[in-house]
């Protein structure tokens, strides 16, 4: 199990220049082709999480990975969850029936103030139909997506500590990437990469905050 990152709260290896350092995988269901790697999508995102499930019938399933964290947002007003999304494919053309099903996922869990574990999370599927938009977002397929989230500190019930990062794949088939993936906050708006990276090569430029297609964040609920 990855070790939990005592900082403020970013995420080492964000952008996977180290291969899957510093994370632990997800999997569940099974297929024929069931597999994470590392791949170079383009000069400008030379290192992506590359999350590809097909060939499981109608079994579904999840393939990812996560990340331990210990953010303690007492002190905080503003966190947010960043990242560079790609979807390339999906067997399901729609966001499921039963709260989501999407071929790529951002999520974090967290405790709230009575200790009881609760988690937010946010979806990309390039499909024909989405059913839940309060947690999920239609995006053009095979086009890079900038994607920045609501205020994670406001959520309802109310982060004590966030101890999780995650992200991964749901469905029949499905083949997505990721990259520049980020915990920040007011404290800690620089990115924690891993101290010795196996690459010399120079990471990815982080990504800009201004999205690169319209973008429909998930909603707060008010307090």
């Amino acid at each position: 199990i990855a070790k939990p990152i005592e900082t403020a709260g970013a995420i080492k290896n964000y952008n996977f220049s180290s291969d899957t350092k510093c994370w632990d995988t997800l999997k569940t269901g099974s297929g024929q082709v069931m597999k994470l790697s590392v791949v170079q999508d383009s000069s400008a995102y030379p290192y992506v999480l590359d999350i590809d499930r097909q060939g499981s019938g109608k079994q579904k399933g999840l393939l990812g990975l996560s990340q331990s964290v210990h953010l303690n947002v007492a002190t905080h007003t503003l966190i947010t969850l960043s990242a560079a999304v790609k979807v390339l494919s999906a067997t399901l053309d729609s966001d499921g029936k039963r709260g989501g099903v999407y071929p790529i996922t951002l999520e974090i869990t967290y405790l709230d103030k009575t200790g009881k574990e609760q988690s937010w999370r946010h979806g990309f599927l390039a499909g024909k139909k989405i059913n839940y938009p309060e947690i999920g977002e239609m995006v053009d397929g095979n086009t890079w997506v900038a994607y920045k989230s609501v205020n994670l500190a406001k959520l309802t019930p109310r982060p004590a500590i966030i101890t999780c990062v995650k992200v991964y794949g749901e469905g029949y088939g499905f083949h997505g990437r990721v990259t520049n993936l980020v915990l920040a906050s007011e404290y800690a708006p620089d990115i924690v990469v891993p101290e010795k990276a196996t690459v010399a090569t120079k990471p990815a430029t982080a990504v800009p905050e201004k999205a690169t297609a319209t973008i429909k964040p998930a909603a707060v609920v008010p307090e």
